[in-house]
């Protein structure tokens, strides 16, 4: 205390003996330090009072102690607010002290100990939620602080005393599907599988599949709700095809081709699969137009034609012959050319039993048909049918005039032949109307051959056979009579080698003459070997019914010097009527000519061989004529 220097001052209940710490004169216990005070304490002291050196002290740091003098300072930290900002103005501490107060908006205050505690007041202010429930948990302010967070699909702004919540555009709020929409339930969209088709969700990715998928297999319906498969097939090469409508659909057995062939080839099947042609075919073809292969394995249109026909050419290529343009032309064959149609014009329809024939140039028409009738033709050419004539009537001509049907002539009574073979008259019998003549000419004689020597021979030649001629005449041509001349028969040649004669002509007077057959070449002595010419026939030279004679064979000799001797005659030519006579043959020997046969045949060759006499040839036959009346 003032005043005193190591004094011990007591007090009621204060002993401050060794309130240093200290004994005697030991000054430890002196309050030396700022902010060293003695102060009051339950312990006790060493001195055994309770007053001890103690120091003011701030643990949390927010006081600072200091001294003075004399007084003991006490002042806040800076982390002691000396002001409080509110949302509507600053409070400031007055002795400090701030007083914390609830407000009217349903706050209140509540302090225990160290703690105020600010509640809403339901009761105040009901309005005002003290939790938030949401579709998946509950938030409660925090300090009176409630944070709206934006969320996926969600962005949140606040003005003044309001919050916006808005849905982003990149969220839809509805989801159209093929059939109706959906909208979301409490922020949720469920996607739900059906049928062939799952789903599955993880984090952000929600997973749409189908179900029971195979390698290289095509889904197909399989009702209204779920998909089946169909392959994969083992065959390349074959293509889906429709099974119809109450079917799952199926590959084909056939296989096609993967890929395109040449240009304008086609498929063909080939009984098993289907495999483009060899062939080539157009791409496009005009109306009407054919097709046709112009090469081999290339197939093209064939130009068209109004109202044409198809024809070919002579090496085979087809083409479309255009119509004439006129009507009635017929197709008609070109030899080794194309077919063409005709100039001439021909009916398109015709009548029974009607006959075509030319009305005009280059125009066919029919005629008419009629019974039983004669088809005749007028003055100028033009064909008809004369119609039937009455039983009896002949068909009679009229000079410059078409036929016509008239009256026969009295009938045939009597036919009666007269023949002549010599001359003479023929004279028609009483009321002969018409008569046949017949005639042949005489025979050409054969030849002769010569008397031989040694190592000789000789053969003559046959003579030809005579003419014929048939011929009818009226009584008037024959007139009161005609004198008849009868060929005579050729001559035979000489045994000396001499030639046959000609047979005669035979004929009427003034109407006909026919000729005989020419004589056989006769033959000379021949050393080695000999051939002789035979007659020739006769010639009818007169018109008519004819023919002509036949030539003689003729004769041929080989002599003894030549490795044989022989002689053949010629056979004489024969007749109409009949052969001519045989030539003679002879070995060794000697063989005449036969005379001719029959009317007009020519007589024969003679064949002398060596050192024989000389032989003649046969004679030729003589003529003929007879005549058949017609009474």
């Amino acid at each position: 205390m003032a005043g005193f220097d190591n004094d011990v001052v007591y007090g009621i209940n204060a002993d401050f003996s060794n309130a240093l710490g200290g004994t005697g004169a030991d000054p430890s216990g002196e309050l030396l330090t700022d902010g060293q005070m003695w102060i009051g304490s339950t312990a006790l002291n060493p001195g055994g009072t309770n007053i001890n050196v103690g120091t003011l002290t701030s643990p949390g740091g927010s006081v600072t102690i200091g001294y003075s003098s004399p007084n003991i300072t006490l002042e806040a930290g800076g982390a002691v607010p000396t002001t409080f900002t509110a949302d509507s103005g600053t409070a400031t501490p007055v002795a400090n002290n701030i007083n914390l107060l609830g407000g009217t908006n349903g706050i209140d205050t509540v302090a225990s100990g160290d703690t105020v505690t600010f509640n809403f007041d339901v009761a105040e202010q009901p309005t005002i939620a003290t939790s938030y429930a949401t579709p998946s948990g509950t938030a409660i302010p925090a300090l009176n602080v409630l944070t709206f967070a934006n969320g996926t699909g969600v962005s949140i702004t606040a003005a003044g005393s309001t919050v916006t919540v808005n849905a982003s555009a990149t969220t839809p709020l509805s989801f159209p599907t093929d059939s109706g929409t959906a909208t979301p339930a409490a922020n949720a969209l469920t996607i739900a599988g059906s049928g062939s088709i799952t789903t599955s969700g993880a984090a952000a990715t929600v997973t749409v599949q189908l179900t029971g998928l195979t390698n290289h297999a095509l889904l197909v319906g399989a009702g209204t709700t779920t998909i089946t498969k169909v392959g994969p097939t083992a065959t390349a090469g074959q293509v889906l095809q429709s099974a119809g409508a109450a079917a799952d659909p199926a590959f084909s057995t056939a296989t096609y081709p993967s890929v395109a062939t040449g240009t304008g080839t086609l498929l063909r099947a080939d009984g098993t699969n289907w495999s483009p042609t060899t062939s080539t075919y157009p791409n496009t073809n005009a109306i009407n137009t054919l097709l046709y292969a112009s090469a081999a394995n290339v197939m093209s249109a064939l130009a068209t034609a109004n109202d044409g026909v198809l024809v070919t050419s002579n090496t085979g290529v087809p083409s479309i012959l255009a119509g004439p343009g006129t009507t009635g032309n017929i197709l008609q064959s070109n030899a080794a050319a194309a077919p063409s149609f005709s100039t001439a014009t021909y009916p398109s329809t015709t009548t029974i039993n009607q006959i075509l024939y030319s009305s005009a140039n280059n125009v066919v028409g029919g005629i008419t048909a009629a019974n039983n009738g004669t088809m005749i033709s007028s003055a100028t050419g033009v064909p008809s049918w004369l119609a039937n004539g009455t039983t009896g009537q002949v068909l009679t001509a009229t000079t410059g005039s078409p036929p016509s049907w008239a009256a026969a002539a009295a009938g045939f009574a009597t036919i009666n032949v007269q023949s002549f073979t010599i001359n003479g008259t023929y004279t028609p019998t009483a009321n002969m109307k018409y008569c046949l003549v017949e005639a042949v000419a005489g025979g050409g004689g054969g030849g002769g051959a010569v008397t031989t020597g040694a190592g000789q021979a000789a053969a003559g030649a046959g003579g030809g056979g005579g003419s014929y001629r048939y011929g009818f005449y009226t009584a008037a041509d024959i007139g009161a009579s005609k004198a008849v001349v009868i060929g005579a028969g050729g001559t035979a040649g000489a045994n000396t080698g001499g030639n046959g004669g000609t047979g005669g002509s035979t004929g009427l007077t003034g109407l006909f003459s026919i000729d005989g057959g020419a004589g056989g070449v006769g033959s000379g002595a021949a050393a080695a070997s000999c051939a002789t010419q035979g007659g020739t026939g006769g010639n009818p030279t007169s018109a008519g019914i004819q023919a002509f004679g036949a030539s003689g064979g003729s004769g041929a000799c080989g002599a003894a010097s030549n490795a044989g001797a022989f002689a053949i005659g010629g056979n004489g030519g024969s007749s109409y009527f009949g052969a001519g006579g045989r030539g003679g043959a002879a070995i060794a020997g000697r063989s005449a000519g036969v005379n001719g046969l029959t009317y007009g045949g020519g007589g024969g060759g003679a064949a002398v061989t060596a050192s024989q006499t000389g032989f003649t040839g046969g004679v030729g036959a003589a003529g003929f004529l007879w005549v058949t009346e017609f009474i």
